[in-house]
C-alpha cells in the first residue's frame, strides 16, 4: 500500500549483520556495533521514531537489507508504522554446508521475517513512547532548577569573555604606534587621534556570577557583561584603526624625507663634478660619480631604503672624488717642490751697509743776556727852566 502525501522527512538505512547506517538529509550516521541483524534493525527503529516524534512530521524510511531486498516504511509522530513498498533482492549465492548453491529465500519466507521485524519495531516505538513521557515529565519538574543552572552558566562564560577582552591589551601594531612622536609624522592628527582613542579605553572588571543569586540577577549580570566586552572590542578596533594611521604617517613621512635627502645628495654630487673637472687624479671616479647619479635619477619606490641605497651611492662616489682631487693636489704640490729643488742657484746680491751722510749738529744759539734795568722813578713834568725871557708864541 503506497501514501498518497509524500513524506517531509526521508531517511535511508542500510543494515549489515551486525550493524549499519542511517543517513538523513545527506548525512549518515553509523548505528552501533549489534550481536545481530535483527538488533541492528531495532536499534535503527528506535532512533528514528523518536526522531519522527521529535519532528512531529512523517518520516518515509527506505530499508536496504544484506540480502539486497529493499523495504520502504512510513513511520507516524504517534508510533505506528505503515509498510509503502517492499522490493525483493537478487538471489543469493550462497552456498550451503555441502558447496551446493542454497536455494533463494522464498517469498513467503522474506515476508514472514519482514513481519517480525515489523512486529519488534512497533514494540521499540511503544517503549520510546513511554521513555519520553517520562522524560517530558521530569524535564518539567526540573526546568527551574536547569534554568538557574543555565544562568550561572551563562554568567560564567560572559565573566570570561569579558576578562579576555580586558586583558587582550596592546596589539603588535598598537605597540609600534605608542612610541611615534607628532615630529616623526606627516599628519601630526595622527598621533593626537591615536592618543585620544587610547585614552578612551575603560576599565573592566567581571562582576560575581555566585549560584546563591537569583536566575533574574545572573542573566542580568550576563547581560552587562556582555555589553561591556563589546564596547571593550570596538574600543579596541578603534585603538588598531588610530595605529594604523599612525603609522601609515610615519612611513609616509620617511619616504618624503629620504626622497629630499637623495635630492639634496645628488645636487652636491652634481656640484662637485663641476668643480673637479681637471682636478682629479683618476678621472673614473667622476665617471662613476656621474653614474651614480643618475642612477639615483631613476629610483621610484614606495621603500625609503631604496632611496638611502641610492644616496649611499653617489656619496661614496663623492668620497671617491674628493681623494682623487686632494690625491692630485698634493701630487702637484710634491712636483712643485721637487722642481724649486732642481733649479741652479741664483748669484746672491752683495749686501752693503748704507752710509747716510752726516749733517753737523745745529750750533747752540748765543745766550742774549737782557739789559738790565734799574727802576726809575715816577714820571713828572719836569719844571721850567729859569729863563728871564719871554715864552714863545706857542705857548
Amino acid at each position: 500500500m503506497k501514501t498518497q502525501d509524500p513524506p517531509s522527512t526521508p531517511a535511508a538505512v542500510r543494515l549489515t549483520s551486525r550493524g549499519g547506517s542511517i543517513t538523513i538529509n545527506g548525512t549518515s550516521t553509523e548505528l552501533p556495533t549489534c550481536s545481530s541483524l535483527d538488533d541492528a534493525r531495532q536499534e535503527a527503529d528506535a532512533r528514528l521514531a523518536l526522531l519522527t516524534k521529535l519532528n512531529r512530521t512523517d518520516t518515509a524510511v527506505e530499508y536496504h537489507l544484506p540480502d539486497g531486498s529493499t523495504e520502504k516504511l512510513l513511520i507516524h509522530p504517534d508510533g505506528s508504522t505503515q509498510q509503502t513498498d517492499v522490493v525483493a533482492g537478487a538471489p543469493s549465492k550462497q552456498k550451503d554446508k555441502g558447496g551446493k548453491q542454497a536455494a533463494p529465500t522464498s517469498p513467503a519466507k522474506r515476508s514472514g521475517r519482514a513481519s517480525v521485524r515489523r512486529t519488534l519495531a512497533v514494540s521499540t516505538v511503544v517503549a520510546l513512547l513511554a521513555a519520553s513521557a517520562a522524560a517530558a515529565y521530569l524535564v518539567e519538574v526540573q526546568t527551574p532548577r536547569a534554568r538557574h543552572d543555565g544562568a550561572v552558566a551563562a554568567c560564567q562564560e560572559a565573566a570570561g569573555r569579558l576578562e579576555r577582552a580586558g586583558r587582550a591589551g596592546e596589539s603588535k601594531r598598537a605597540a609600534g604606534a605608542r612610541d611615534v612622536q607628532a615630529g616623526q609624522v606627516a599628519d601630526a592628527k595622527t598621533v593626537s587621534d591615536y592618543q585620544r582613542a587610547v585614552k578612551a579605553i575603560t576599565k573592566v572588571k567581571p562582576v560575581s556570577c555566585d549560584a546563591s543569586q537569583s536566575t533574574a540577577d545572573l542573566r542580568e549580570a550576563a547581560r552587562r557583561m556582555d555589553a561591556a566586552a563589546a564596547r571593550r572590542d570596538d574600543q579596541a578596533k578603534a585603538v588598531e584603526r588610530a595605529a594604523k594611521a599612525v603609522l601609515a604617517s610615519r612611513d609616509a613621512k620617511s619616504l618624503a624625507d629620504a626622497r629630499a635627502a637623495l635630492k639634496t645628495k645628488q645636487d652636491e654630487g652634481s656640484k662637485l663634478l663641476a668643480d673637479s673637472e681637471g682636478k682629479a687624479a683618476d678621472n673614473g671616479t667622476r665617471d662613476r660619480l656621474r653614474g651614480a647619479i643618475d642612477a639615483a635619477g631613476k629610483v621610484s619606490s614606495s621603500k625609503p631604503d631604496d632611496y638611502r641605497k641610492a644616496q649611499a651611492a653617489i656619496q661614496a662616489s663623492i668620497d671617491a672624488v674628493n681623494a682623487s682631487m686632494q690625491a692630485k693636489a698634493d701630487a702637484d704640490a710634491q712636483a712643485a717642490a721637487q722642481s724649486t729643488q732642481a733649479a741652479p742657484p741664483t748669484p746672491a746680491t752683495p749686501n752693503y751697509p748704507k752710509t747716510v751722510p752726516q749733517v753737523p749738529a745745529p750750533m747752540p744759539a748765543p745766550r742774549v743776556q737782557a739789559p738790565q734795568t734799574r727802576p726809575q722813578a715816577p714820571w713828572s713834568v719836569p719844571a721850567p727852566a729859569p729863563s728871564d725871557g719871554p715864552l714863545p708864541d706857542h705857548l
